[in-house]
């Protein structure tokens, strides 16, 4: 893994390697708490999709984060019970799905994202969605975030 520190607040940049993923396991939430960009472009975690509720260990350990584009699964959750109170990431205004995914209303998709990133502003969808329906989930899932801003 090849690390980019700036500043004396620590690492803040993390840019994967893929050999050294197959070496072990990675925490990044725990590994990097200064971390501002997580972005893992060509490696084996580019293409591993984590779940909405997945998210809840980055922020309650990346606490600098403001910049996401992972792979998700966006279902819904009980953010009641994953979710504690008050957790959330005012600093992320922006999000980038590549290689995402539609399981659950768009509607609740949006409650979860919004509890999460209250101040997210815009939403990155992914290109080359085949299914019509997925399509426009993505666009309608865009627009309530555009229109939260």
């Amino acid at each position: 893994m090849e690390r980019k520190a700036h500043g004396p607040s620590g690492t803040t940049e993390v840019t994967f390697v893929t050999k050294n993923l197959k070496t072990g396991r990675v925490r990044m939430d725990q590994c990097f708490p200064h971390l501002q960009d997580l972005t893992p472009d060509g490696c084996e975690l580019e293409r591993k999709q984590i779940t909405l509720a997945g998210y809840t260990p980055l922020l309650q350990n990346c606490p600098g984060l403001s910049q996401l584009s992972v792979a998700t699964a966006c279902r819904s959750f009980d953010t009641r019970k994953a979710l504690p109170p008050g957790l959330c990431n005012r600093r992320l205004m922006s999000l980038d799905l590549p290689r995402a995914s539609i399981e659950s209303s768009v509607g609740s998709i949006f409650r979860c994202l919004i509890l999460m990133f209250p101040n997210l502003k815009s939403l990155t969808i992914p290109y080359g969605v085949a299914s019509r329906q997925a399509r426009k989930s993505f666009t309608d899932l865009q627009q309530l975030v555009k229109s939260q801003g």
